[in-house]
């Protein structure tokens, strides 16, 4: 239903990203869909905000040359995660884990310091994503989710990592929140 829905079968071909805003400083999220725009990929794009209002109002005015769908909410949230190849993110632990369950690359580009800080580490150090500083960062990330998608032998080896995490890894990245 989701796929005819919002028309997903047309993108299967596609990177496929899901970018989602959370609570994360809006301009720094705004910024980065802006830095997305500046990629020559073949990307589709599902940005969902969150009913944040005066965020949407902002997604709104950018104009993405890339195919996207915007939406405030969804209920249809595991849908599009199971259908993107890429999820860009803050380091909330209930996203990261629900992504690292689906075997999701994750591009974390915000975290709150003494909650998420572990999170966004562990994530980094098992080389389950990417935390990007700056907005323009991701730029440099795209081509990398890209290149794992199509050479076979890197996209196991990450679906490899993935494969090994288990409730224990679930049960410590919910700790290091």
């Amino acid at each position: 239903k989701t796929m005819q829905k919002y028309g997903l079968h047309k993108h299967k071909n596609k990177l496929k990203l899901l970018c989602l805003s959370g609570v994360s400083p809006k301009r720094k999220f705004v910024k980065m869909l802006k830095e997305i725009n500046e990629v020559d990929e073949d990307l589709f794009l599902m940005v969902i905000n969150f009913k944040n209002k005066s965020l949407a109002k902002q997604i709104d005015n950018i104009p993405i040359k890339h195919d996207h769908i915007h939406l405030e909410w969804t209920d249809e949230f595991y849908e599009l995660l199971q259908f993107c190849d890429g999820i860009i993110t803050k380091a909330g632990p209930g996203v990261v884990a629900e992504s690292l369950f689906f075997k999701k690359y994750l591009v974390l580009y915000h975290y709150i310091p003494g909650q998420e800080k572990g999170v966004k580490d562990y994530v980094v150090k098992n080389k389950l994503g990417e935390y990007i500083k700056k907005p323009e960062d991701i730029k440099k990330i795209i081509p990398h989710i890209h290149r794992l998608k199509q050479t076979q032998e890197e996209y196991d080896e990450l679906n490899m990592s993935l494969f090994f995490w288990n409730k224990e890894n679930l049960e410590e990245v919910f700790n290091l929140a």
